[in-house]
């Protein structure tokens, strides 16, 4: 079982500025996709090109032009006191909070293997630095290292926590610390084979990340990458290929909650007669060059950039025991190299390396991050297939292509479906058409009213909002109720791990809900009550649009 090394912690956040004003966006169609696309058109000197809006931009899917229905430029503060930063109270919080856009997120990742005593004194302060100094009052962040699974990953503001870990020394003197699995190796035999197993534990923890930054929002998602290269596992020997390294049998019991080898000292729970020569055949069939393009795409799916870091600095020609220059280690280290820029060109992000300036290169980094575009479109293509679309950004009036998200997962006809249920206005009961009920109705339709400081409760039939109000929705009651509940659905009619309060005024014959918005992305959701008497049960929706 791995071991998690470092806690997953959580930085600075803060209010985005927005210039010019934010457009409102336009009221959801249903039967329609919107598609958010974030941008980043530059200057020559590599800043973003502040005062455009929705007209200089030219978007295409799949090469066919869309048209641009809003933009919003969207630039982050810098620096927030630590006393300032207040950590989401649980893991969900967090993840909630990074779903709205006004938020950066990223997720550092460190390798342990570039992490050694030369990586730890290169890097260690920088980092911490980049943290305390470069990162405003919207910013969520967590921090693993390559020891850790991506599922121990949590975001947070504070950074307190982080740079104290960061500065202890033992991050260069435990990094080649066998876990459980490895030990398992050795107890095979199998000790050559722990490299490729730190290997592909490096690689799904990548993609794990990457399949959860993807599942929180659309709009785009960092990580920085501490590492001198995506490491391959080293070459496949004969003796590993062969039958070679049955060693002692491990153990298998429940460790952490989990199956897997006994570590050392543990009571014995039972033989793994086939775990030996399991795990060779599947370590020995890992093709990490396909693992590699594998990510690449499920980066760009899911609009994650990757920031690679090399603790190594300015590469020179080592030397052989033997006094000559070690030219194949200098080719291994460019090409260990030449990966990291593949892996930011190929996800727009920027790859740090060769530099021995490392508070130079998170400068870069941080001023990459700190403005952008969000534009807007309802896709023209209406074949709701699932499959992935390509989006190509130009800048008019020369059509020069700019840097921005490159693709995106078409919905479903089923999701479509769900979403145009979930928020096409209600049919009420009186009009043609609508379904004829033996029983007494328990709740009317719903009804909902914008609460402001200092206000009366203002009713609205538009239901667009903005994280500065509150929502309130009532539901008339019809009949004598024996339970109530409601919850928050998003745009396909999925349920949120959201509470919502539902209270009843028994004086007005309502069933009540209010909602504080300020977390709340934008986008498209609904609120459905789902009432009930005896065997009858009954259920109304309300959606509404954050702009």
């Amino acid at each position: 079982m791995r071991t998690p090394l470092l806690v997953a912690f959580g930085v600075a956040v803060a209010a985005i500025q927005q210039q010019p004003p934010p457009q409102r966006p336009p009221v959801f169609r249903a039967g329609a996709h919107y598609v958010r696309v974030d941008a980043y058109p530059t200057s020559k000197d590599g800043r973003i090109i502040e005062g455009l809006k929705k007209d200089d931009f030219e978007v295409l899917e799949d090469g066919k032009p869309q048209a641009v229905e809003s933009s919003e430029f969207i630039t982050f503060d810098t620096w927030t006191p630590e006393a300032e930063r207040r950590d989401p109270p649980t893991k969900e919080a967090g993840f909630e909070l990074a779903a709205d856009s006004s938020y950066r997120v990223f997720g550092i990742v460190i390798d342990r293997a570039a992490f050694d005593m030369v990586g730890w004194n290169v890097m260690h302060r920088p980092l911490a630095d980049f943290l305390e100094r470069n990162l405003g009052p919207h910013d969520l962040f967590g921090l693993v290292s390559t020891k850790s699974d991506w599922q121990d990953f949590v975001l947070g503001q504070k950074s307190t926590a982080v740079v104290n870990e960061l500065g202890k020394r033992e991050w260069w003197t435990t990094k080649d610390d066998y876990d459980d699995e490895e030990w398992a190796l050795v107890q095979c035999g199998l000790e050559s084979l722990i490299p490729r197993s730190r290997a592909d534990h490096t690689y799904t923890l990548l993609e794990g990340l990457v399949h959860l930054f993807g599942a929180i929002r659309e709009e785009r998602k960092s990580i920085v990458f501490v590492a001198d290269g995506l490491p391959d596992g080293g070459p496949v020997s004969a003796a590993m290929t062969s039958g070679a390294g049955s060693g002692e049998v491990p153990k298998i019991g429940v460790t952490g909650g989990r199956p897997g080898p006994m570590p050392r000292g543990d009571v014995i729970a039972g033989p793994a007669p086939n775990f030996c020569s399991e795990a060779r055949m599947r370590l020995v069939a890992l093709d990490f060059g396909e693992r590699f393009r594998d990510l690449l795409k499920l980066a760009r799916q899911s609009n994650v950039s990757f920031y690679p870091i090399s603790p190594r600095g300015l590469q020179g020609i080592d030397f052989t025991p033997q006094g000559n220059a070690d030219l194949k280690g200098f080719r291994h280290n460019m090409a260990q190299l030449d990966l990291l820029r593949s892996l930011a060109s190929e996800t727009d992000g920027l790859a740090i390396v060769n530099m021995n300036d490392m508070r130079r290169g998170l400068s870069r980094i941080a001023d990459d991050l700190q403005s952008y575009y969000l534009l807007g479109y309802y896709t023209t293509n209406t074949k709701w297939d699932g499959q992935l679309r390509s989006i190509k950004v130009r800048l008019k009036p020369k059509g020069s292509a700019i840097r921005a998200r490159r693709q995106y997962r078409a919905p479903t006809e089923e999701e479509i479906a769900a979403m145009t249920r979930a928020l096409a206005p209600p049919i009420p009961a009186s009009a043609p058409g609508a379904a004829k009920s033996a029983a007494p109705a328990l709740i009317g339709e719903p009804i909902a009213y914008r609460l402001t400081p200092r206000h009366s409760p203002e009713r609205v039939s538009t239901r667009e909002f903005e994280r500065t109000d509150h929502l309130r929705v009532e539901w008339p009651v019809l009949g004598t109720l024996e339970r109530r509940e409601a919850r928050l659905l998003d745009r396909s009619g999925k349920p949120l791990p959201v509470d919502v309060p539902v209270s009843e005024d028994e004086s007005a014959r309502v069933i009540r809900v209010e909602l504080a918005l300020s977390a709340f992305a934008r986008g498209e959701y609904a609120i459905e009550l789902t009432a009930g008497a005896g065997a009858g049960l009954e259920r109304r929706r309300l959606a509404f649009i954050m702009k």
